[in-house]
């Protein structure tokens, strides 16, 4: 079934590059490859080395177009799908995009986006979050979800909307109907739902966000029903070879959870290439009847990260990464000693190429 998926993908790809070729429109093949050497150690687990994909970036390969219709007005899509390098697997099981798969219209109006989507707390063409030093990759050190749920990743069934630049500055909103499925077999009322504001400011210097989310799982039973919210803010300032960086969130829920995040480093460009430092912490209390951590109501982490990137050239370099993360109250007993992203370091080096 992979193998005539892969077949089909690529005629697909084909025709659809002969269609748009004809009809005089930008069309593009892109992608990156991340691979690289990942050795670490939990506090109570055994010392591991792998092949790893995807570590600082994940590995993809897409197809984006994008077509002037005249008057101010374009269309364009971007299709685009992970998978890692160390077996050839495809990224999402049965999806043939599985980051993004989207169709937008640009006017002077702004910005409208459908499909399959990077919410704004996260990354992909929608995304706007700032300030996270390692992005959402980087294990312990990104700003990932997992364990410590920092972002709601992608969802299905999505329409964006961003509005044009005022003084820096523009609104963007998002909204999916069903963040897995919006099919005729099941209502509304059971479809999980995410609703996402925020406002980003750009310029030549520096670049912030602030975002509001919420997802009101719908298709949950017992106390998982309960909508959980984010509250996400964060910027960087370039000062010559320096970015200072640092961004912050709180997430609550009835009968899940309070949690404060804040993560604060730099950028620096030292030599040709970029240094990256950065510390994280965590801390959460369960609320009401919320899950337990270990039979704890509490918990905490703290979390460095250090990395160096050096460009060979326009589209390729080398990363070397340490980073230690220790956990605290409920994330330092029991399972969560052999949890890489709570308890433990992680060393990594390797090398990405976009294409």
């Amino acid at each position: 079934m992979l193998k005539f998926r892969s077949v089909a993908v690529a005629l697909f790809c084909t025709g659809l590059i002969t269609s748009f070729g004809a009809q005089a429109s930008q069309v593009d093949i892109y992608g990156k490859i991340d691979a690289g050497v990942l050795t670490g150690k939990t506090r109570h687990g055994a010392a591991t080395v792998q092949l790893k994909s995807g570590f600082t970036a994940g590995s993809r390969w897409g197809i984006k177009g994008v077509e002037d219709l005249g008057n101010g007005y374009k269309v364009g899509f971007i299709l685009e799908q992970g998978f890692t390098i160390d077996d050839g697997a495809e990224g999402g099981t049965d999806q043939a995009f599985n980051r993004e798969s989207s169709l937008y219209l640009d006017g002077s109006f702004g910005r409208v986006t459908f499909g399959r989507l990077g919410t704004l707390g996260f990354a992909q063409s929608t995304g706007i979050l700032r300030g996270a030093v390692f992005g959402v990759t980087h294990g312990a050190s990104g700003w990932a979800s997992g364990t410590t749920s920092l972002h709601f990743s992608r969802v299905d069934n999505a329409v964006a909307y961003s509005t044009p630049s005022f003084g820096n500055v523009s609104v963007h909103a998002m909204y999916s109907n069903g963040t897995n499925t919006d099919d005729s077999e099941n209502k509304w009322s059971k479809n999980n739902h995410y609703y996402g504001l925020g406002a980003l400011y750009r310029s030549k210097e520096a670049s912030g966000s602030v975002i509001f989310e919420a997802m009101d799982y719908k298709n949950e039973t017992g106390i998982k029903h309960n909508p959980l919210y984010h509250l996400t803010i964060g910027g960087y300032w370039q000062i010559g070879q320096i970015r200072p960086m640092a961004i912050y969130q709180y997430q609550w829920g009835e009968d899940r959870y309070k949690q404060h995040t804040a993560q604060v480093g730099t950028q620096i460009k030292i030599g040709a290439g970029t240094a990256k430092l950065g510390f994280k912490y965590i801390t959460r209390k369960v609320d009401g009847k919320g899950t337990l951590i270990q039979n704890e109501k509490k918990a905490n982490l703290w979390n460095i990260g250090a990395g160096y990137e050096y460009p060979f050239s326009k589209r390729t370099k080398v990363y070397g990464f340490a980073g230690y993360v220790d956990g605290g109250k409920g994330w330092g007993k029991g399972t969560c000693l052999k949890t890489t992203n709570l308890n433990g370091y992680q060393i990594a080096f390797g090398m990405v190429h976009d294409f």
